[in-house]
């Protein structure tokens, strides 16, 4: 069997020590950075992918999915926030729920951006948030690269994806979204803060990580 690339950083990953999920699905763990990346034979098209995406059910009007982003509001964005900041919501879905809570509850506007539903100037921002994005990136160095391209020197960039913790990855929920491509823990953190010149401000050690760029 062929050796496969880690798609973050780049490095030969034995394809025969592969993980096999109750499915069927095949996941690689690479052994430099950490991350766990699905099989590319299991990673559904864009047509998929987006009849999937809008499937979630992330509106506004579901009072305990605004609770769950206020909650991640408190520890990911308004402790870093500065007044005047430019911020974008980096990968919003069909809904940008973010982006009407901080206006409607803290005053704050801010631009909203994703690949599949709204097209923005990704210029440059203080400020990004990514809330269960990162996940879903297939192409990972890569479209990390974009993200903290497009933000500032001294920018916050906090990200929102549940850590790879877990003892019994075959099991593990989180990977049941058809999806969901690419896992973080704490060895792919660290990888990503080196090779980016970032400095991580706060993980709470979950699901919550914040950086700023050097």
């Amino acid at each position: 069997m062929a050796d496969i690339c880690c798609p973050l950083c780049g490095l030969s990953v034995n394809a025969a020590a592969c993980m096999v999920d109750r499915s069927g699905v095949i996941y690689h763990q690479c052994v430099n950075c950490g991350l766990v990346f699905k099989d590319s034979k299991f990673v559904p098209d864009s047509q998929k992918s987006l009849e999937r995406y809008n499937l979630h059910n992330n509106s506004y009007d579901d009072k305990k999915y605004v609770d769950y982003l206020d909650r991640y509001l408190s520890d990911g964005f308004m402790k870093y926030y500065k007044n005047g900041a430019a911020v974008l919501d980096y990968g919003c879905g069909p809904e940008p729920v973010l982006q009407r809570l901080l206006l409607e509850k803290y005053n704050i506007n801010i631009s909203v951006y994703d690949p599949n539903f709204f097209e923005c100037d990704l210029s440059r921002y203080d400020f990004i948030i990514s809330t269960e994005v990162f996940e879903h990136f297939k192409n990972v160095f890569s479209e990390i690269d974009r993200v903290i391209s497009i933000l500032n020197s001294g920018g916050i960039l906090s990200i929102k994806t549940n850590f790879n913790n877990t003892d019994n990855f075959s099991n593990w929920w989180y990977k049941e979204d058809i999806t969901h491509l690419s896992f973080y823990n704490e060895k792919t953190f660290e990888y990503i803060t080196d090779r980016w010149n970032l400095e991580k401000v706060f993980s709470d050690g979950k699901s919550i990580i914040v950086y700023r760029k050097n």
